[in-house]
């Protein structure tokens, strides 16, 4: 794309060009728009106005005359007068107050009074473009549409716009085509309207009805065009436009903005504006950024707010840019909108409108060269010339200039056409041009000419530099942009060449130029060379460093430093030999002395002298076998060490300066071992040094308290198969238990059982052998006695039976291997004379004699030796015997008769009569005396009986 551009530039010095002035014969100083809104421009500044009829939601219009007074405004519906009444015929109109531009007012070139209103409709509407033509001079001055709704072309999207031809005189109207990528430019001339329009294929096309919203705008001279396209591609195109044929050509695309609606141009032509309604930004872009890449990367948010829906952007009277955002009492206003970036000083909510209106997404739309200025002025930097120039120079007849500078004296005024004037200060001066036009009016416009000041470039004096060919040449803060004439652009560059050095550097109005000489003289460069190492009372020769020394340009040079000494310091390879005992870190320095007016160099290696390794192994130790020993040598001065043994142990890591040895099976039957510490000494030293030390290994001591063993009640215990090794003392303990040792410092001394522990029957005993040297441990063997009870025997009781009788046995043995029943006089004989319980069967013996001693004998168990031995008496009692006297015997009645019985072996006797009915004077003794009774005396005859009862049992 080739972007026209108005800057001048000369010897590389950017001159920028500020436009501004007094509008155009004043027709855009009245505007209405929104819900009731108003702003008047006359006095220069925008004064709210709340008088409006008109409440639109985007496109309108105005006009005022060419003193500023309002003529008529229009939503593209309805036209209101100056008395805001519905003009004469002014409703029904073709357009559509949500439409983006609904409408524009382009007066009739060669008449004073009619004006000619273009419509657009809103994206949904048929798209069809209509004028209808107000005649200004009826109705006393309050107008009236002689003609309206003319069918001019189809289908346009809701935009339009407007600008001069390049002859000053006729206007071109342009309109883009819906679903096309056309643009359409109708001429309006003295003629009327041109049905036929210059159309011009190129950038998008513009499909779908979201994609026929967005501004259309021409910059006010006319150099450019573009298109805001809010839905669909979301695009801004920028075209070169041309006021001679009314074609558009090489598009720019910008695209990555949220439905971009409103948008606008700088006075003069640098910047363009629009405004992303979903993304609530508003953006610049530098059209003078150089190539079309670099032009859209040039975009710049310049404001964000998330609570704002940004509309129309409309340049104003004053060159600044105003803002609407839907619903608010206020516009927003770019104060410079020539300016780059942040600088074009963004005021959000600046403009506050009259009490009960608001602004919505539309502000009025305007022929863009209404916004020329009838004043220029360049060169705006304090201490430059400044060119003032009239556009409007072929209706000027004369010119009276008051540059606002009364310090300036008697060059404040001027009467030339095209003046300059040098300014006493920086600021801003109102600047005033009094014309007289060749029709005999006078016509004043002023403009506010800004004076910057700005920093200086000051690059220094000329110099000489020893050295190294480096040096920052800074052109200072307070610069956007610098060019050098080494063709870099950043504030510091580095010189490295003798030469002379200028600088361009630029603010956003000014630039300043200076000059330095530098001229660079080798400086003397010592470098000792690289840090080297030596061993303990070795000498160092330069010549072998790893990086030799080196000098340049100088007159002599010397070696430093040590407590040593050079074979001859003055040469650049000398031979150092250390002091005495000196080690460590040695700075040796290398002075070289440069050739005037250069200062002298030195530079300075590190000599590292490396002790020789000093070695202590650690004291002879003793150890004990269960041990290991841990190594505390005492060494400096090395590299790495190494432990080995003479013996069979390992170390368990024998490259640590301290580390274990676990001593060996030999080690310990040797009773001691050799360790030796070998060390490698630091580089360069090279020779390994060694030391030993000798380890003692005493024994542990061990003890055996004897095989577990079971011994008799009846006595004691020696404990004679006991033993210990390595041990000093020993000791017996029972644990706890109740019996008694003869001497417990014994080897083998006897033990007597408690009672306690005779009843449990498990008695364990310790024999603790105590360590001697170095061991600490003592050593614990158990023996365990198992308690043998004496056996246990009891026959029972005596007992008595009877003559022909047995008796069971029921003897009761304990702690016994077997048992035997038997009798030493006795005849009788047992039933199982090996168990308890048995039968005993006496002899005939055992009953003649009567009784008979049984005995019990319990065998003990091993290792006890004395059986146990119970005894009974059994006694056998004899039968007893019973002897009536004479079997019959006969008495008379009435006669007693006298028993001659007789018993043996019996406790007591009893006589009985057999059912009779006599009685016995005694029944219990053998000779009772029976008297008979009745009915023995009626029956004749009685029998008696003697009972006699055994004794017991």
């Amino acid at each position: 794309m080739i972007m026209k551009s108005n800057r001048t530039y000369l010897i590389l010095i950017c001159i920028l060009i500020f436009l501004t002035s007094h509008a155009q014969n004043n027709k855009a100083n009245t505007w209405y728009f929104g819900g009731y809104a108003g702003l008047n421009f006359n006095s220069g500044i925008p004064v709210p106005l709340t008088d409006g009829a008109m409440n639109t939601g985007e496109g309108c219009a105005t006009i005022s005359d060419t003193d500023g007074s309002l003529l008529f405004y229009t939503d593209g519906i309805t036209i209101w007068n100056n008395h805001h009444l519905i003009m004469e015929n002014g409703f029904g109109l073709m357009g559509h107050s949500s439409a983006t531009q609904s409408s524009i007012i382009v007066p009739k070139p060669g008449s004073d009074s009619l004006y000619y209103v273009f419509t657009v409709p809103v994206c949904n509407d048929p798209g069809d473009l209509y004028y209808s033509i107000v005649d200004i001079s009826l109705n006393n001055g309050l107008g009236k549409v002689i003609v309206k709704n003319v069918f001019l072309y189809q289908p346009v999207t809701e935009r339009v716009t407007a600008v001069d031809h390049a002859n000053g005189t006729d206007v071109w109207v342009v309109t883009h085509l819906r679903d096309s990528d056309a643009f359409c430019s109708f001429l309006v001339s003295s003629a009327g309207v041109s049905t036929t329009p210059v159309i011009s294929h190129i950038g998008a096309v513009h499909l779908s009805t979201t994609s026929y919203i967005g501004y259309l705008k021409i910059s006010p001279e006319a150099n450019y065009i573009s298109v805001a396209i809010w839905g669909n591609l979301y695009l801004v195109e920028v075209f070169d436009f041309s006021d001679v044929t009314g074609q558009v050509t090489n598009a720019i695309s910008i695209s990555g903005y949220g439905r971009p609606y409103g948008i606008e141009y700088s006075p003069d032509e640098s910047r363009l504006y629009f405004g992303a309604n979903f993304d609530h930004q508003i953006i610049q872009i530098d059209l003078t950024a150089g190539t079309p890449n670099e032009i859209i990367n040039s975009a710049t948010e310049i404001y964000s707010n998330t609570d704002e829906k940004y509309g129309a952007l409309q340049l104003g009277p004053d060159q600044k840019i105003y803002v609407t955002m839907e619903d608010k009492n206020y516009l927003g206003v770019i104060n410079y909108p020539n300016a780059l970036g942040t600088a074009c000083d963004y005021s959000p909510s600046a403009v506050l409108l009259g009490g009960g209106t608001i602004g919505k997404l539309g502000l009025p739309t305007f022929i863009q060269s209404y916004f020329l200025a009838n004043i220029t002025y360049q060169n705006e930097c304090f201490g430059d010339t400044t060119l003032f120039e009239l556009s409007i120079i072929g209706d000027v007849q004369s010119v009276t200039w008051d540059f606002g500078d009364p310090a300036s004296g008697s060059n404040n005024s001027s009467t030339i056409f095209n003046p300059t004037h040098l300014f006493t200060s920086p600021g801003s001066f109102t600047v005033t041009a009094s014309m007289i036009l060749n029709d005999g009016t006078s016509e004043v416009s002023t403009v506010e000419a800004t004076i910057y000041d700005f920093p200086q470039v000051n690059l220094g004096n000329d110099t000489i530099i020893c050295g190294s060919p480096n040096i920052t040449l800074d052109a200072g803060p307070g610069f956007v942009s610098f060019l050098w004439n080494t063709g870099d652009t950043t504030q510091t560059i580095m010189a490295s060449n003798s030469g002379t050095y200028h600088v361009m550097a630029s603010t956003d109005h000014c630039s300043s130029f200076d000059t330095i000489s530098i001229n660079f003289q080798s400086s003397a460069v010592a470098d000792a060379g690289s840090d080297e190492g030596a061993c303990q009372f070795e000498s160092f020769d330069f010549s072998n460093s790893s990086i030799l020394p080196y000098a340049s340009n100088f007159d002599s040079i010397r070696w430093t430093g040590g407590l040593g000494i050079f074979s001859d310091p003055g040469i650049l390879y000398p031979v150092y030999s250390p002091g005495t005992n000196e080690t460590g870190v040695v700075q040796l320095s290398l002075v070289v002395y440069g050739t005037p007016p250069c200062s002298n160099d030195t530079s300075s290696m590190v000599l590292t002298i490396q002790a020789l390794p000093s070695l202590d192994a650690g004291i002879d130790d003793v150890i004990c076998e269960t041990e290991n020993f841990t190594t505390s040598p005492t060494v400096d001065a090395y590299a790495s060490v190494q432990w080995t043994s003479l013996g069979d142990g390992i170390f368990v890591n024998q490259n640590d300066l301290i580390s274990e040895y676990i001593p060996g099976n030999g080690d310990v039957l040797t009773g001691n071992v050799s360790l030796i510490l070998s060390v490698t000494p630091v580089a360069p030293c090279t020779s390994v040094v060694s030391d030993t030390l000798v380890i003692a290994i005493d024994r542990s001591p061990t003890s055996f308290a004897g095989f577990n063993s079971t011994f008799c009640l009846d006595g004691s215990f020696i404990l004679d198969n006991s033993d210990t090794t390595n041990s000093g003392m020993l000791l017996w303990t029972n644990n706890g238990g109740d019996g008694t040792f003869d001497n417990s410092a014994l080897l083998h001394p006897s033990y007597t059982p408690g009672a306690n522990e005779l009843l449990s029957g498990t008695i364990t005993l310790s024999l603790i052998a105590y360590p001697q040297g170095a061991c600490t441990e003592t050593d614990t063997s158990d023996i365990v006695l198992e308690v043998q009870a004496v056996p246990v025997a009891n026959a029972g009781g005596d007992a008595t039976i009877c003559e022909g009788e047995t008796i069971v046995l029921d003897g009761n043995v304990s702690q016994n291997s077997s048992l035997l029943w038997s009798t030493l006089s006795g005849d009788g004989v047992f039933s199982s004379p090996t168990t308890e319980l048995t039968e005993y069967i006496p002899g005939s013996l055992d009953i003649a004699t009567g009784s008979v001693v049984l005995t019990l004998t319990a065998y003990p168990i091993f290792p006890c030796a004395s059986p146990a031995v119970s005894g009974m008496t059994l006694n056998i009692n004899a039968n007893p015997l019973a002897n009536a006297g004479s079997p019959t015997a006969i008495i008379c009645e009435g006669a007693s008769y006298t028993l001659s019985g007789s018993a043996q072996n019996f406790t007591a006797i009893q006589w009985t009569n057999n059912g009779g009915d006599g009685s016995f004077d005694n029944i219990a003794i053998p000779n009772a005396t029976y008297t008979p009774g009745p009915n023995d005396i009626a029956n004749g005859v009685v029998t008696l009986t003697l009972n006699v009862f055994p004794e017991f049992p």
